[in-house]
């Protein structure tokens, strides 16, 4: 299993922290999603033989969006979404 923290921007409410969960937890290979409103990041725990962190990224910015939009940045070792 691999860890990675993805940034979140445009989370407002609990109802993002859902969504955001549920769309991470979806994906074939993660094994959990802990997604923080505060800290607007979700740290993904995942099996790279079944997935990879640009398939995360790509979930939730294809995902239903409770309110805004979200975005990825791929710069830096930490994925902004």
């Amino acid at each position: 299993m691999q860890t990675i923290t993805l940034n979140i921007e445009g989370m407002t409410c609990g109802g993002c922290v859902k969504s955001v969960t549920s769309i991470l937890e979806g994906v074939n290979g993660v094994d959990k999603a802990e997604v923080s409103l505060e800290n607007k990041n979700a740290v993904v725990e995942f099996d790279p033989a079944q997935t990879n962190p640009a398939a995360l990224i790509e979930a939730v910015e294809d995902g239903p969006r409770p309110n805004q939009p979200r975005r990825a940045d791929r710069s830096g070792g930490r994925r902004r979404v």
